[in-house]
C-alpha cells in the first residue's frame, strides 16, 4: 500500500497524519520483516509468529496481510483479542494507521456492540464474537484468514477458553487443503492461520518426570 499517494482501501488521497504514523510503523522490529512475512504468508496456511511485547505484532500483521493479497473476493480478515477493551483500541489504532474511518474499511466487534460495516476487510473482535459466528457458519467462510492474540498460557489455565481458542484455529484447516498457484499464490480456498504469541517458553517446558 506505501508508495501509492491514492489509499486503495478508502480510494482517496492519504492524509498528512497517515505518512506522519507510517514513519512511526516503519520503525517497529515487524516492519524490518515485511518482506519475509509477505512471501511466508503468500506459501503457508499455518503460521505461527514469536515476538517480544512492543514489536508491532497485534497492529502491523494484519495490515500487512492486507498487502499480502490475503483478503481476494473482499473477504475479512478476523483479529481476534482476548478482551473486549483491546479489540476496540487495537481497530482503533489500525484505522489510523490505514488512514480509514473507524467502523469502515477498519471496524471491531464485541458484545452489544458492532462496529463494522459492509466495506470492513479487518475485523477485530473478542474469542466469544468468533465463537459465535462459528455456531451459525462452522467453516467460517465469510473469512479469509484469522489470527490469534498472544494470551496462549493464560488459556492454557482456562480449559473451556482453550478448547474454544484451539478448536477455531483448526476450522477449515482439513476442509481448505492449503494449494499453492506457480508462484507460490495460494489458489482459492487457502486459509491462513496466524498465533501470535510474545514467547513460546511457556508452550515448549517439558513435563517433569
Amino acid at each position: 500500500m506505501p508508495g501509492s499517494h491514492i489509499n486503495p482501501l478508502s480510494g482517496r488521497p492519504y492524509s498528512a497524519k497517515y505518512y506522519e504514523i507510517l514513519a512511526q510503523r516503519q520503525k517497529l522490529p515487524v516492519w524490518e520483516q515485511k518482506d519475509d512475512f509477505i512471501a511466508m504468508v503468500k506459501k503457508n496456511q499455518t503460521i505461527v509468529l514469536v515476538g517480544e511485547t512492543g514489536s508491532g505484532k497485534t497492529t502491523q500483521i494484519p495490515s500487512l496481510m492486507l498487502e499480502a493479497g490475503v483478503n481476494r473476493g473482499r473477504k475479512l480478515i478476523a483479529c481476534t483479542q482476548p478482551r473486549r477493551v483491546a479489540a476496540m483500541s487495537v481497530s482503533k489504532r489500525v484505522s489510523e494507521e490505514l488512514d480509514v474511518e473507524l467502523g469502515e474499511e477498519v471496524g471491531y466487534s464485541i458484545r452489544f456492540e458492532d462496529m463494522t460495516g459492509t466495506k470492513t476487510v479487518l475485523k477485530y473482535m473478542t474469542d466469544g464474537m468468533l465463537l459465535r459466528e462459528a455456531m451459525a457458519d462452522p467453516l467460517l467462510e465469510r473469512y479469509a484468514a484469522r489470527t490469534a492474540g498472544k494470551k496462549g498460557p493464560q488459556l492454557a489455565t482456562r480449559a473451556s477458553s482453550g478448547r474454544a481458542r484451539c478448536w477455531l484455529l483448526g476450522v477449515g484447516l482439513e476442509e481448505r487443503p492449503c494449494r499453492s498457484e506457480p508462484g507460490g499464490r495460494p489458489r482459492h480456498g487457502h486459509q491462513p492461520q496466524l498465533l501470535l504469541q510474545a514467547t513460546l517458553t511457556p508452550c515448549l517446558s517439558a513435563p517433569r518426570p
